[in-house]
């Protein structure tokens, strides 16, 4: 402790602590300062963004090229490995690429060249290889040690304005490479748009570009019109450039997606392969995959399509090989078992494998060093505004050389003009520094010259170089004075030149000078000479690399629905009482021979009856009506499709019903359109039309079609012509005929009201006619009558006018007590018979003249004669009007189906019982008929390359014998009922009762 008594530490002390301090600072950094972190990251993140976007993954507008592309051509251009030269190795090549100008690994380089040599990955590839460069199955190329490249000629074209590789052109800047120790192209002189001929796709930081390839003539082409009309839209470029070209073919659908993409710069397109059937229809046929989608691999493709085979996601196919090589680049086969739709098929592989792919386009490149979405136009004034400028560039270069090579020939012209005095002044010179002075010292006459000598509009020598600002040198006071440059080229010019023959080369090449500097003048002065230097060059270009499409252009976007998935054939809808429904395809029933038991056509639950058959078309719609008078619509291929054992599915699973509402009839419709109308007709005999266009959109909920009376309820529907024949039958063997016409007023009617009520019907009746046999089963031929007027109505007629849908309808027929309508038929003018059947199974065949043309509202005659069946009285389930080509489908309670010919049902009078055409059970009945048309068993033979069945009862699974017995006369198997009829009618005899 000190003596003074203060409390200061001592010196030491002091001493040390100081200098810890000082060595503290000394470890610590002199700039250091406070950042956020947000905004560092945010910094460091946008620097690697940009660094991504500008140096890597998005390609330049003007030449199409990202950084590494680029970089390769450069350094084998730089090499001398053009397409006139061998091929060298590729690890040649990266390593010089990555030695000098890419500084990262050797697979981004190598990898880049491989696509580039690709046939399949460019349109117009831009590399030639040598060796395995990877194929369309994704297997990878060789090593870069056992490839070999070169540059292809299109390349060339590419690089040619760089000018040779000791005489930079300067038509492009040039920039270091990373080290500062190269100098390399920032961008390349192309003579053609590369982004849109050869497309690219890269990913970057925040996004991404996809531009698909175009075909080189139609490019070149909407260019030059571009060049032509600078005001020119998107539609006249598109009469020019299809849309894309993909290197390996397809069909390409969606024209909107490619103007949307040519307009706005994003699209999506719909890429399908191409194919082809081999075989004929009816035997085994193959589906061959000629050219798949871009980018799509080819041996991932065979698997999938092995495993729908294999997992049953597609039926009908049994193998697929795949038969590529050199002879096909692709050939895949497929093959199909006999008697299956190659074309439902094809659509299920678009659908489920990658044979159809879905193609965006964004067209994103770098504009002026920036990322910027372009369209087509935009796309096309980058490339001609930079070939604008390298021509330019071009130009200024390819003058400034030939002025320097003009002014030295001006030189040796003038020595040739005063060669004797020349060579004193050289001879006398004591060095070479002494000569040149003696011959810049004075002025020279250029008698050689003079008449060479080429003047601008101003007097000035076009040939003078830019350069030679000193204006003591060249002509003035009347003598050419040699400049520096001059005089240093004639003490080092041969003295062979001094030869009278030099003299006329050098004044040729002299001559031929001043004719290029004149072009380049006129082009730099003039822009319509410098556009039509580029069109040359464009125009030469699509001379020279110009070819066929190979992908076409086909329409909008095929949107695959269910129904390009379903075989369009001829089906059997049966529903019972209860809503139970389902459907098979016709051909699953043999046809047999009238009186035949049949097949079962559907099980049914206990209590429960089939109540209606429909022959359809697989791919029509159907108007489901209810029991409260709405409609529904309903594909028929999303109805369930089962066995002969199934009784199907409730129809209330597929329809958005109300409470207690129930499915009562059916109607096929194939298409809705203005001319023909909807009719609906009740079982108390009400009837109405309504335009069938109203049902057209129908929603899933349904909406009103008919508003029935209290007790009533639907008994047929069918579609008119306007000027049709109707024909209303009820259950007990009466029948109405009279044409629907409404005369002058029709289509007056406002269809959104409602139409009179029946109640309010005030048609005139009809006297009722004695049904005899003498006036109606006379079936001679003079008893016939011309009934073509039936469908010739009077203009004044008035039937059944138009409706709204909420409307009742008017009276068609006046009811016995107990009976109902069951029947509505519409007539055709083709001569067809009226098929009549009855529950007990028995049927016939009448001519239409049998039925008298009245007007509706009328009780009308007599159609068929009932009998008993099962203790009560027979009853009227359906008639139809059918032709002798055509079958018929017919089904009992019990669910037993049969399908036999209507030529052999016999012709009878209107008082005839008819033959039997089913034989049925005990405790059964029949309930519903429906005819098959000839057209449709010969399209269902076309589809499935099958014959037509023909009239030989062949037995099948689930088919009964056929009764032995009839009401009608004995048969043998040969006779033809219809036949022998018609020829009885003929004779004027008339038809027995059976």
């Amino acid at each position: 402790m000190s003596d003074n008594g203060n409390n200061n530490p001592p010196e030491d002390q002091n001493s040390e602590e100081q200098q810890t301090r000082t060595e503290d600072s000394r470890l610590q950094p002199l700039n250091i300062r406070t950042v956020k972190i947000t905004e560092q990251l945010k910094t460091a993140f946008i620097n690697y963004a940009m660094s991504v976007i500008v140096d890597r993954a998005l390609p330049d507008v003007r030449d199409g090229l990202k950084p590494v592309h680029r970089r390769c051509l450069y350094s084998m251009y730089i090499n001398g490995f053009d397409s006139s030269g061998k091929t060298v190795k590729s690890a040649k090549v990266v390593g010089d690429v990555i030695g000098k100008y890419h500084p990262h690994g050797d697979t981004s380089a190598y990898d880049t060249l491989v696509r580039m040599a690709q046939d399949f990955s460019l349109r117009y590839p831009l590399v030639i290889g040598q060796g395995n460069f990877g194929n369309l199955d994704g297997d990878k190329a060789a090593a870069m040690r056992y490839t070999e490249i070169k540059m292809s000629r299109l390349t060339n074209e590419m690089v040619m304005d760089l000018g040779p590789r000791n005489d930079f052109k300067e038509t492009v800047d040039q920039v270091p490479n990373y080290d500062g120790s190269e100098l390399m192209p920032s961008v390349m002189p192309n003579r053609f748009p590369n982004l849109l001929v050869n497309g690219s796709s890269g990913i970057a930081v925040g996004m991404a570009t996809n531009i698909p390839s175009h075909n080189m003539r139609e490019v070149i082409d909407a260019t030059l019109a571009l060049m032509d009309n600078p005001d020119i839209g998107t539609d006249g470029l598109m009469k020019h450039i299809q849309g894309p070209d993909f290197p390996t073919g397809g069909i390409i659908y969606g024209v909107s997606g490619v103007r949307e993409a040519y307009e706005t710069g994003h699209g999506s397109i719909i890429i399908r392969s191409r194919t082809h059937i081999e075989g004929k229809p009816g035997e085994k046929q193959s589906i061959v995959i000629d050219e798949i989608p871009y980018n799509v691999n080819k041996k991932e493709l065979v698997t999938r399509i092995n495993a729908c085979i294999r997992e049953k996601i597609i039926e009908g196919m049994t193998d697929v090989n795949d038969y590529s090589g050199r002879k096909h680049d692709v050939r895949i086969v497929i093959e199909l078992r006999k008697g299956e739709a190659p074309e439902i098929i094809l659509n299920q592989l678009f659908k489920r494998t990658n044979m159809q792919i879905s193609y965006g386009i964004n067209m994103l490149a770098l504009n002026d060093g920036h990322p910027e979405v372009m369209n087509l136009k935009q796309i096309l004034g980058a490339f001609i505004k930079h070939r604008r400028e390298v021509v330019t560039r071009r130009t200024v270069h390819d003058l400034r050389r030939s002025r320097s090579q003009a002014h030295l020939l001006e030189g040796i012209l003038v020595v040739l003009s005063n060669i004797d005095e020349v060579i004193r002044i050289i001879r006398e010179s004591q060095n070479k520094t002494e000569a040149k002075e003696g011959l810049m010292n004075r002025g020279w006459s250029f008698s050689l010259l003079d008449n060479l000598i080429a003047r601008a509009a101003d007097g000035s020598e076009i040939c003078r170089p830019e350069d030679l600002e000193d204006p003591s040198y060249g002509i003035h006071d009347g003598l050419y004075h040699i400049s520096d440059r001059q005089a240093e080229n004639i003490l080092n010019m041969p003295l062979h030149r001094l030869t009278g023959m030099a003299y006329n080369e050098v004044q040729d090449t002299y001559t031929d000078l001043v004719a290029k500097i004149r072009g380049f003048l006129a082009i730099l002065e003039n822009d319509a000479v410098l556009e039509d230097v580029i069109r040359k060059e464009l125009i030469q270009i699509r001379e020279d690399y110009g070819d066929k499409r190979r992908s076409e252009i086909q329409g909008e976007r095929p949107e695959i629905t269910m129904e390009d998935l379903i075989v369009p054939e001829t089906a059997v809808i049966t529903m019972s009482r209860t809503g139970y429904v389902k459907y098979q395809p016709l051909a699953e029933y043999r046809e047999q021979k009238r009186g035949g038991r049949g097949k079962r056509a559907a099980r049914v639950k206990d209590e429960d009856v089939i109540d209606n058959i429909y022959i359809v078309n697989t791919h029509d719609t159907i108007l489901c009506f209810s029991s409260i008078g709405k409609v529904y619509p309903l594909k028929v291929y999303e109805l369930p499709t089962s066995s002969s054992q199934s009784k199907g599915l409730p129809i209330v699973n597929l329809l958005a019903l109300e409470e207690n509402e129930r499915i009562i009839s059916i109607l096929p419709v194939d298409k809705f359109d203005d001319e023909r109308y909807l009719m609906l007709i009740t079982k108390k005999g009400l009837i109405k039309k309504t335009r069938l266009s109203l049902f057209k959109n129908l929603r899933k909920n349904g909406i009103l079609a008919i508003r029935f009376m209290e007790g009533d309820s639907l008994a047929g529907s069918a579609i008119t012509e306007g000027k049709d024949v109707i024909g209303v039958f009820s259950s007990n063997g009466y029948a109405v005929v009279f044409n629907e016409y409404y005369g002058a007023q029709d289509g007056a009617f406002d269809e959104d009201s409602d139409a009179p009520e029946a109640e309010d019907d005030t048609a005139e009746d009809i006297p009722e006619a004695e049904d005899t046999e003498d006036s109606d089963d006379d079936v001679s031929v003079s008893a016939e009558k011309d009934i073509s007027s039936y469908w010739n109505p009077a203009p004044d007629a008035r039937c059944i006018r138009p409706s709204g849908r909420s409307s009742r309808g008017v009276r068609a027929i006046k009811l016995a007590p107990g009976a109902e309508v069951v029947s509505m038929v519409v007539f055709k003018q083709d001569g067809g018979m009226v098929l009549t059947v009855s529950s007990s199974g028995l049927g016939k065949l009448t001519p239409l003249s049998k039925y008298r043309l009245c007007s509706r509202n009328c009780k009308g005659v007599i159609s068929i004669k009932l009998t008993q069946h099962n203790g009560s009285q027979a009853q009227v389930v359906g008639v139809l009007q059918v032709q002798k080509d055509d079958q018929i489908v017919l089904i009992t309670s019990d669910g037993i189906l049969i399908r036999t010919k209507v030529e052999q049902i016999r012709v009878c009078g209107r008082f005839s019982q008819g033959v039997k055409l089913i034989n049925i059970s005990d405790n059964s009945e029949l309930i519903a008929v429906e005819k098959v048309l000839s057209e449709d068993l010969e399209n269902d033979a076309e589809i499935r390359g099958l014959n037509v069945p023909d009239s030989e009862n062949t037995g099948a699974s689930g088919e009964a014998p056929e009764a032995s017995g009839d009401t009608a006369a004995s048969e043998t198997s040969g006779d033809n009922p219809l036949a022998a009829s018609e020829a009885a009618l003929q004779d004027g005899d008339s038809v027995p009762q059976e």
